[in-house]
């Protein structure tokens, strides 16, 4: 049996071009594509000499993993109503992966208190 760690390794990839139907349909299903553009809002984490500091947080507009071929004029249509289509996207290989990229820390503690407040699933 292989070790689970060797199939499941991080990814994260830059698609080379923006992300069009025919690239799409050209994915390997069950990655994660995830928009370049995204939400990003700010909370305060403390406060010193009277000064503020703020974390600042980032969603990506469009979080969803690459869909079987079958279902790609479906998840196209998501894309387009998302308004996201034709621009640059990521590849990753899970939900927490991409939170990691966008955010910067690997903290499951921070992952699990963020990922309550995401407009997506985690």
């Amino acid at each position: 049996m292989k070790n689970t760690k060797e199939i499941h390794k991080p990814f994260h990839g830059v698609l080379p071009s923006k992300l069009s139907k025919a690239c799409l349909f050209m994915l390997t299903e069950g990655f994660w594509l995830m928009s370049n553009t995204m939400h990003s809002w700010r909370e305060p984490i403390s406060r010193v000499d009277g000064e503020v500091k703020y974390r600042i947080w980032n969603e990506p507009i469009y979080l969803e993993q690459v869909s079987p071929l079958s279902q790609r004029e479906e998840q196209w249509k998501r894309i387009k109503k998302a308004r996201v289509n034709h621009r640059h996207f990521h590849l990753v290989s899970s939900k927490k992966e991409a939170y990691i990229y966008l955010n910067g820390t690997t903290s499951d503690n921070a992952f699990d208190e963020h990922s309550s407040r995401l407009s997506f699933d985690m």
